[in-house]
């Protein structure tokens, strides 16, 4: 059931930003353990986690036009940390700032 909420919300972000997520292995599980350690929905954690990740990867899509990522453990873990490293010298909050 969590595992579904997981692939729904990638398939829901993609549609809304143009840009593709899926969760590998590892990502899922962490998920799915956060969601229950956290009492939460999978839809209520992912929008958590993810609320600002359009902006970094929309940076990366423009500056190299990729539009699929896959996301691993590391990557629930801190979301800030996988954008700011696929977006190369610029920070997360530098990604959001040449987006508002």
């Amino acid at each position: 059931m969590l595992e579904a909420g997981a692939r729904e919300f990638a398939e829901k972000f993609g549609k809304d930003h143009g840009l593709e997520i899926s969760f590998d292995e590892s990502a899922t599980r962490r998920l799915v353990e956060r969601a229950q350690a956290e009492r939460m929905t999978m839809t209520d954690l992912c929008a958590h986690l993810f609320k600002d990740f359009q902006f970094g990867l929309s940076l990366i899509k423009k500056n190299t036009g990729r539009t699929q990522f896959v996301l691993n453990a590391a990557a629930i873990d801190a979301p800030d940390k996988f954008s700011e490293r696929h977006c190369g010298a610029i920070v997360l909050s530098g990604c959001i700032g040449a987006n508002s």
